[in-house]
């Protein structure tokens, strides 16, 4: 149904603009819902909003090496897990691996284990007493290697879960008892103490677990910098040592003076010039 009015020159152009942007942003949300976007749609996409295509096409190269994206394992809000990883553009080599080991054991300040298992590096803090070991493993791939180093809190995370909630429970063991009971007014505060211990217990327990994460988690990737630094070191040595040398140009012999024959005493005297009168 016509609503009678008519659009100007100028208005006809604005109106067919804003008709092509919602169509277009109507495909993309489309294509999202459906299944994400193509790398040309993204790089168009960042063309439009000022970022060039070959960052969009680095950071896919990036996004791809490091492997899928796995969210911070958390129980009842609490950290219990801190992972990082990183691509490294050069590969590590055995005497890059020996650095990676001694800085690593500067960095956490424990000795640690070093291993390997096929062609995967390993590394971790792990001992009798360690509950929360750190565990660092450099995998070949594609002319460089995919670092990840993870720490699993877990199972301090649920011992002191388990303590709060012994001190909930015992909480609500006495004030049933109490209530049904004919004791004292006073003796009342006794599970409002247990209930206190517990919520302490667990609160404490959150805000401690979450500044410790946030710290590890700054401590892994100042880690990451370091082996990447060491591996970028340690590659154009590896370079040069795997490039033959090149052999030796064959030097002609030097031509001794005794050698030569004496020369003529005739031929070594100079020429006389002969004039005709």
């Amino acid at each position: 149904m016509s609503t009678g009015r008519r659009y100007t020159e100028h208005e006809i152009h604005a109106l067919f603009e804003r008709a092509a942007e919602r169509q277009e942003q109507a495909r993309r949300a489309e294509a999202a819902s459906e299944g994400g976007l193509t790398l040309d749609e993204l790089q168009r996409i960042g063309r439009e909003t000022g970022i060039a295509p070959e960052h969009i096409a680095e950071a896919a190269v990036e996004l791809a090496a490091a492997g899928p994206t796995r969210p911070a394992g958390k129980m009842l809000g609490m950290p219990v897990e801190v992972r990082r990883a990183r691509a490294v553009a050069a590969p590590v080599t055995d005497e890059a691996w020996e650095q990676m080991v001694t800085d690593l054991r500067k960095t956490f300040k424990q000795p640690g284990v070093a291993g390997r298992v096929g062609r995967v590096r390993e590394w971790a803090t792990t001992t009798e007493e360690n509950r929360m070991p750190v565990r660092v493993s450099v995998t070949p791939e594609d002319g460089g290697a995919h670092v990840t180093i993870e720490q699993s809190m877990r199972s301090s995370a649920l011992g002191l879960t388990a303590a709060s909630a012994t001190f909930a429970l015992v909480a609500l063991l006495f004030g049933v008892l109490f209530a049904v009971g004919d004791f004292e007014p006073g003796v009342m505060l006794l599970p409002a103490m247990f209930a206190a211990f517990a919520l302490l217990m667990f609160g404490g327990s959150r805000f401690g677990f979450g500044t410790y994460a946030n710290r590890q988690a700054e401590r892994f990737e100042h880690a990451l910098d370091r082996i990447d630094l060491i591996a970028r070191d340690a590659a154009p040595a590896a370079e040069r040592s795997a490039v033959p040398t090149e052999a030796e140009p064959e030097r002609a012999p030097r031509l001794g003076l005794d050698d030569l024959p004496e020369a003529d005493a005739e031929s070594s005297r100079p020429g006389r010039s002969r004039t005709h009168s």
